[in-house]
Order: C-alpha cells, then structure tokens, then sequence
C-alpha cells in the first residue's frame, strides 16, 4: 500500500488504530516498489526511476543470450520502417522470448520510461508472428535502456514560475476563424438542468464526492451538447437531400 499525502503517519495512525486495528508492517517512506526506486534529489523532491527492473531485464537477457545487451544511444534507427522487414519468421521458442521480452519493455514504460514509449508500442504489434529484424531491434531497445538507465521521473507539487513567460496576443479577425461561434442546441438549457438534478441523484453529496460530481456532470453534459449538435446537423443534411431529389424528380421544366 503506498499512501501519497502531506502527513501519511497520521493515515498510519488512524489505520492501526480503532475501530480499524490493521497490523501494518514495514511502514517508513518507500524505497523500491515493483521494480521502481523511489529517492529524493538534492532539492528534497521525490522521484522514481525503473532502476531495479532494468537491472533484472539486463540479467534475464543474459540468460536468454549469453551475452549482456549491447550499448545502444537510440532506441531504433532513424527512419526504420519495421513493417517493411522482410526476414525469416522466428520459430516457437524464440517467438515466447520475444513476447515476454515485449512484455518487460511495456512494465518499463509503465515506471515511467515514456522515452520508449512509441517504440514498444511499434514492436509489440508484432508479438503474433515476430521476425528475426524485429527481434534485433527489440534487443536495440533493450540496449538503450541498459546504457540509459538513469532516466527519471522528479515529481514537482508547486505552481510553476511563468511570470517571465512572453505571452503572444493572436488576432483572429483576420483568419478563417473571424466572428465564429459556438453552436448550442436550443434545448440544451433545459437538458443540463435535467441532467444536473439526475446527477445528485445518483450521486450523493459530500465533502469527498463533490468534486467526482463535479468532473461527472461536466463531462456528461459535453458528451450530450456534441451528440445533439451532431443530431441538428444530420437534420440539415437530410432536409437539404430532399430538396434536391424534389428538383431531380420534377425534370426539366
């Protein structure tokens, strides 16, 4: 269990404490958690960073090849195109070696290596019938990570500095957006106050639940205003139709 607050003891406390009474061991600030090292920097502020996964990756890729990964700086080559390999196909074994491979590398981006992220995604679309190309290039990823392996996540909770941010004024008037507007249903109205009753009603409200409330009603109330807009246009469209197959059957006067 990891507890993410201001004061996570005083969560401690109310945990083994009545009525709860859980019996909670190894308490303290986290370290390691499934493969992910946690650790301040020299500012006080928490990261976390895949290095204990990578180093079992790295042993495991021993153990599959006899040989530790090669250094790589990229990921893949520039302008590769893996979809277009046209090497042998992998044989049963080597295609479970692959897959589990895949699988590692996916863990990895999960821990916060987003700089694989599309890589992966890339290779793993292959997982069915991987080819011999694709396997290298698998290993060329895990090579990047092994000599990369000091990348991390820091996580910052202030509000950001941007008073020296130059902020550009666009004009718009003279664009193909000039004097637009948003289409709003005329029933719209009248649906959003359907819809924020039906909300507290399924939702009840406290201090906790408020802001779910909240973010629900908001997002309900977007998703029903673009299908009604969608409805409007389609009307359009079909009113539009007519007309124009009404002057096709009159003919040629």
């Amino acid at each position: 269990m990891t507890i993410a607050s201001k004061n996570p003891q005083a969560i401690i406390d109310a945990l083994e404490a009545k009525p709860n009474n859980f019996k909670l061991k190894g308490t303290g600030e986290i370290d390691v958690l499934l493969g992910c090292n946690y650790f301040r920097d020299s500012d006080g502020r928490l990261c976390y960073s895949p290095k204990n996964y990578l180093k079992k990756m790295k042993d495991q890729y021993k153990l599959l090849f006899g040989t530790s990964p090669k250094f790589e700086t990229n990921p893949l080559v520039e302008n590769d195109h893996p979809e277009l390999d046209e090497s042998e196909f992998l044989n049963d074994e080597e295609t479970c070696i692959y897959q589990s491979l895949i699988g590692c590398t996916q863990w990895v981006v999960q821990l916060g290596r987003l700089d694989i992220a599309v890589h992966v995604m890339t290779l793993s679309s292959f997982r069915a019938q991987p080819r011999r190309g694709h396997l290298e290039r698998l290993k060329k990823v895990i090579g990047y990570l092994s000599k990369m392996n000091n990348g991390a996540i820091r996580i910052r909770t202030e509000m950001p500095d941007i008073s020296d941010a130059v902020i550009e004024r666009y004009d718009w008037s003279k664009t193909v957006y000039a004097g637009s507007k948003e289409e709003i249903p005329l029933t719209f109205q009248r649906l959003k106050g359907n819809l924020s009753n039906l909300s507290h009603m399924l939702i009840p409200i406290s201090v906790t639940t408020f802001l779910m409330v909240k973010l629900s009603r908001v997002f309900c109330t977007l998703l029903i205003r673009h299908h009604l807009i969608g409805i409007l246009r389609n009307k359009q469209r079909q009113k539009s139709l007519r007309s124009v197959q009404r002057n096709l059957l009159r003919g040629p006067l």
